[in-house]
This record gives C-alpha cells, structure tokens and sequence, in this order.
C-alpha cells in the first residue's frame, strides 16, 4: 500500500520479554508500531527505552499517558488483557480499534468462571488445607472492594464490547470459553515463530533415559496429586520423576506437593526449583521421553509443543482442550486417566520412531505458517475502512 499512510499500531505489554517477538512480527513497512511497558509497581511514572519504546506506570498517571498516545493511533494490541488494559480498553473514546492478544490467564486467573473445572479429584480434597487457593477469587472481590477498585472480572466484561478482535491459535479453546464469557470475534494469531518454539539444530528425546517430566509449574493446576496417586497404584514402576517448580504464586502449596512427592517416591524424584537459561531448559526437557501434563485448562503450551516435536510421548487430560485441538491436526497425545498406568505396568512409554516421525512433522505444520501474514492483512483491511468511516 505505497500511497496510503502506514498503519500506526500501539503495542501495550505488563513486561519487555515478548517486544522483541512483536517487533519481528510487525516489521512490515507499511506498519509503524509503538510499545509501552505497563509497570505495575511504579508510581506517576514514564521512562523512554527508545526510540518506539516507553515504560508507563499503571496508574491513573500512567493509564492517562496510554489514553492519550492512543488518539493518535489507528490500532491497539493488548498484550495480557489484566485489568488495567480492560480499564484503558473501557475509558478510550477514540476511534481506535483494539484487539485482545490471548493469553489464558485473564479466563482462568482473574475470574472464577471455570474453577470448579480445573481440578482432579485427589487435588479438589487437597484444596481445602489452602485456603488461599480455594477462595482466592473471593479474597480478590473483596480486596478490590476494600480498596475502592473494579474487580478483574467486572473489567473484563465491560471492556470486550469495545474490543474488536480477540487474537489466538487454539480455535477450540475460543470456542470452549466463548459457552461462558461471550467473547469479541476471533482471528487466528500466533504470538511466536517456529524458531521461538523449536530452535535450529533441535535434536530428538534420549529414549534410553526413564525420566518422567511432571506438569510445568508450582501452581495447583498441574494437579500434581493426582498423577501422584496414579504413580502409587503402579507397584512396578522404576521410572525417576522431574517436578518443574520455579513458577507459582503460593508457597504453602509447592512445599506440600515436595513433601508428598518425596514421601512417595523417596530419590526417585527430583525438583527443579531454579530458574535456568532457555538453552539449559530445553536440553532439561530432552532428557525426558514420557511427560505428564494435567491441566484441565490450556496450560505449558511452549513446553508441551516443544516436546512432541523432540519425541517425548506426552500424556494430557481428556478433559483438556489442547487434547482435542492437537488431535484434530493430526498430532498423537496420549490420555493420562486412561492411559498412563496401563503404559507403565507394559513398560509403553516411549514413541515408536513412526509415532515419533509423525509429531515432528505435525509440530512444523501446526506452528510453521504464514496463517498471521493473513490475519495482518485482514486487520490492515479493517483499519483503512475504519479510518473512511470516521474521516467523513
């Protein structure tokens, strides 16, 4: 579009570890994108990185800066919908089009629409010693309350008719949450590359090792004790254990799940408890042919994908929508509460090479496409009608 002014975009972030993915996204000559930190603990506070880029408190100070910036652009993506994007989302009077950037945590973390979903049944009884967990939502109302604030949810709702495209890639889980909380229209959006997910040279899973990975996080949707009793019930099982713990919120929580872990299965497990650099973590992860992931909910996704593609044999939940978008594309995932102590008793938890082929292959169709370039030029479409409709 030589003879139309490029498109000015407004990129807003809760931190910095995504602009560079966006940045290669949007490089497009006829997009000229701006970026803005949103920083939670600062106060009456903006700080230039560069040029494109600048650091915004999240406060009324700050939030004031955003409104402001956003008169002067003609499209807003909004990186984690929390709830000061749903605020800014709600208070903007301008004609520019925003479009939510899925993440997952926004449905799961700021709002108790699916809680009582998200846990297996050994976890559901465990959740009552942690209250914290179990009545966070609660907790969470009444603070906003106390402090005088609009609750996440209320945000949200009030924030997604203003919205005019929620942007991701796993259709079925638009589709799962859209039953609950009537979403704004969707278009497919892939916030990474294939290199960002699989790096060049990435080799295959060491089947010799018996290593299980178990979940992605200390967070209590891994449901670790319920793979945990489903370890128990297997009398033969010789396998070692990896429990990655460096992320989650509640302490009282991940020190528990240790304890009964290293009470059942004494030496056999270990805990990754440090955070490690990306090329430690991924050979980390290709020590392990068999993993575990029980989430009932889109959960460790780079880590799941990461690990089809290398050959690990990956149990999910049925109740898990990731399972039925990666079978829908050809992708063979295992089911862990029909599966997983069958295969253990048989000593089946390793890919065939066949099985193993077929992943790697289905990875690079899943996640190698040009399906954004498609949804870029729709949305450039929709700007330049939008920009005609309010010209006049």
């Amino acid at each position: 579009m030589p003879d139309t002014p490029a498109i000015q975009a407004l990129h807003l972030f809760s931190d910095k570890k995504f602009i560079p993915w966006v940045k290669q996204t949007f490089q497009a000559s006829h997009w000229h994108s701006h970026f803005i930190i949103i920083n939670v603990k600062s106060k009456n506070s903006q700080v230039v990185i560069d040029d494109d880029t600048i650091e915004v408190s999240g406060d009324a100070f700050g939030q004031k800066i955003i409104l402001e910036k956003l008169k002067d652009v003609d499209i807003a993506f909004h990186y984690f919908l929390d709830n000061i994007k749903a605020n800014i989302v709600f208070q903007d009077d301008s004609n520019t089009l925003h479009c939510w950037c899925f993440y997952g945590a926004e449905i799961y973390q700021q709002t108790s629409k699916f809680r009582k979903e998200l846990y297996g049944p050994v976890t559901q009884k465990l959740l009552w010693t942690f209250p914290e967990i179990k009545f966070r939502y609660d907790l969470r109302k009444y603070f906003y309350f106390l402090q005088l604030k609009t609750p996440p949810i209320t945000s949200l709702l009030r924030a997604i008719p203003k919205i005019h495209n929620i942007l991701w890639y796993v259709e079925e889980e638009m589709n799962r949450i859209n039953e609950r909380i009537p979403l704004p229209a969707w278009k497919f959006f892939q916030f990474f590359s294939f290199p960002d997910i699989i790096p060049t040279g990435t080799g295959s899973t060491n089947k010799q090792n018996k290593k299980i990975l178990v979940g992605n996080s200390a967070t209590i949707e891994n449901n670790h004790a319920d793979v945990l009793e489903a370890i128990k019930e297997c009398s033969n099982d010789q396998h070692s254990y990896s429990l990655p713990l460096t992320y989650g919120q509640f302490p009282r929580y991940k020190a528990r799940i240790k304890t009964l872990f290293k009470k059942a299965l004494g030496e056999r497990v270990k805990f990754v408890e440090d955070h490690m650099a990306l090329q430690e973590y991924y050979l980390f992860l290709l020590r392990h042919p068999t993993a575990v992931f029980l989430h009932y909910r889109q959960q460790g996704l780079g880590n799941i994908l990461y690990l089809l593609y290398v050959g690990t044999k990956v149990y999910l939940s049925r109740k898990n929508v990731v399972t039925e978008w990666l079978t829908r594309n050809q992708i063979k995932v295992y089911i862990f509460e029909e599966e997983f102590a069958r295969d253990i008793q048989q000593d089946n938890l390793v890919l065939d090479d066949a099985t193993a082929s077929m992943n790697r292959n289905g990875i690079m169709a899943l996640l190698d496409h040009n399906r954004n370039e498609q949804t870029l030029k729709a949305l450039e479409a929709e700007v330049l009608m939008n920009r005609e409709m309010n010209s006049k």
